[in-house]
């Protein structure tokens, strides 16, 4: 019986720390959001990418390595 138990809360645990990932749109409206944020500033891709981290973990969604990969995703998703 202990097991059953232990074997549900590891469960319900996994899924409240799981991050999903956001689609296209929403990755899309994060990322012109942060490039207009610095606009007129010189900025690298680390700092737009820190922006976007920021937002997504904001809302719940798991974060990207590098702003390519954002991209890709967002190119890869994009509803047409």
């Amino acid at each position: 019986m202990k097991f059953k138990w232990l074997f549900l809360l590891a469960t319900l645990s996994a899924g409240v720390n799981a991050q999903e990932m956001p689609d296209a749109g929403f990755l899309q409206d994060t990322l012109d959001y942060c490039v207009e944020y610095y606009e007129g500033e010189e900025v690298t891709d680390k700092t737009i990418l820190g922006c976007v981290n920021e937002e997504l973990d904001a809302s719940g969604y798991a974060s990207f390595p590098t702003l390519q990969a954002v991209k890709d995703f967002i190119a890869q998703n994009k509803e047409d």
